[in-house]
């Protein structure tokens, strides 16, 4: 039996409860999707100290990340307390992650494989000029699907 990696479980947990496997589509100027994008969320918190460590571990696996202030958004009620998105969005980066933490997720481990599926033909550099195939758009409306509705028999 291999050994667990606790930073990985406490990772894909943290995705499982407090995060998204996203997929959704880019738009250009005239209101018209072009592309897909995928992107992680790792957690969505008001605790730093949950932040940080996420951020810590996603740094000593060298996965570029960024933090976002939810707060600092139109929406955001000042009535509310302040929070902040730790978020994995470079596809080189995403693929690492999501492999990692394929095999300690439950919730969210089918968003993760067809995120992977997806991926697994990108890269950062070579997908800007990409058509977008008819596979990849149903593998978009999947994850977005399984994140509406989440899991049907639980």
């Amino acid at each position: 039996m291999n050994p667990v990696n606790s930073e990985l479980v406490w990772l894909a947990s943290a995705v499982d409860f407090e995060g998204s496997i996203l997929m959704y589509p880019n738009w250009n100027p005239k209101g018209i999707s072009t592309s897909i994008r995928a992107n992680t969320t790792v957690l969505t918190n008001t605790n730093p100290v949950l932040l940080r460590y996420a951020r810590k571990l996603l740094t000593k696996y060298n996965i570029n990340h960024r933090l976002v202030p939810l707060y600092k958004g139109k929406k955001w009620s000042k009535k509310w307390k302040k929070a902040w998105r730790v978020e994995v969005s470079p596809v080189d980066d995403n693929k690492i992650l999501l492999e990692l933490l394929l095999p300690y997720l439950i919730g969210k481990k089918r968003q993760c494989e067809i995120a992977l599926e997806f991926l697994f033909n990108h890269n950062s550099k070579h997908n800007k000029h990409r058509k977008t195939t008819e596979h990849e758009w149903k593998l978009m409306l999947k994850c977005q699907a399984l994140n509406k509705r989440g899991v049907v028999n639980p």
